[in-house]
C-alpha cells in the first residue's frame, strides 16, 4: 500500500521520516550497480553550490510551465512509502515533492531535472542512466501509472527546447532487478 506524506522536504519532520527508510530513489542507481549496504549509506545529502541551489529554485517555476501546459494542478508531497517495500522510500523532486493523482485514479509523478546547459541539452534526446534508476524507483514505490521527468533551463535560447517532458512506463524488469538488489527475490 502507498503512503504519501505531505511534509517539506528538508525539515525536521522530513529528516526524522527519511531516517526511517536508508534505499530511496535518490540512491537507485547506487543500487543497482553498487548493492543495498553502498545505497544505505549516504542520508540527508542534498547538492550545495549555486548550481544546486539554483535547480532547486527553478524547479517551481518548471511545475508551474507543467500545470500551465498540461492544464493539471500538482499535489505537492515530501515523502512516499509503500508498505511492499518497507526500507525505501521516494522524495519526489519539485521543493517539496511532486505527485499527480488524476480524476480518473490514474497515478503519474513527476521529476524535475534543472541542470547547467550543456548537460541539459545532452538529456533532451537521451536520459542519463542514474535519472532514469531515480525515476522508475519512484515509479516502482509510488506504484505509478507514468511518469513525467521535466527538463529546464531557462537560459536556453531556443524555446523548444528549455522545457522537455518525457513520459516513462513503468519498466517492471528495472523494479524486478531493484527488488534483487534489495534481497526481495
Amino acid at each position: 500500500m502507498v503512503i504519501t506524506h505531505t511534509v517539506k522536504q528538508g525539515t525536521d519532520e522530513w529528516h526524522g521520516l527519511r531516517v526511517q527508510y536508508p534505499h530511496t530513489a535518490s540512491l537507485a542507481y547506487v543500487l543497482l550497480t553498487k548493492g543495498k549496504h553502498a545505497a544505505s549509506n549516504k542520508f540527508g545529502v542534498r547538492g550545495t553550490g549555486f548550481w544546486a541551489e539554483r535547480g532547486h529554485i527553478l524547479e517551481d517555476e518548471a511545475i508551474d510551465i507543467y500545470e500551465s501546459v498540461y492544464g493539471v494542478k500538482v499535489e505537492r508531497i515530501g515523502f512516499v512509502t509503500n508498505t511492499e517495500y518497507p526500507k525505501c522510500g521516494w522524495s519526489p523532486d519539485g521543493g517539496i515533492g511532486l505527485l499527480i493523482v488524476s480524476v480518473d485514479g490514474h497515478r503519474r509523478g513527476i521529476e524535475v531535472k534543472c541542470f547547467k546547459e550543456e548537460k541539459h541539452l545532452a538529456c533532451i534526446d537521451e536520459i542519463p542512466t542514474e535519472v532514469y534508476a531515480q525515476c522508475e524507483f519512484g515509479e516502482m514505490i509510488g506504484e505509478l501509472d507514468d511518469l513525467d521527468l521535466i527538463f529546464y533551463n531557462p537560459d536556453i535560447e531556443d524555446s523548444s527546447l528549455c522545457f522537455k517532458v518525457h513520459r516513462l512506463l513503468p519498466d517492471h524488469i528495472l523494479f524486478k532487478r531493484f527488488r534483487i538488489k534489495l534481497g526481495m527475490e
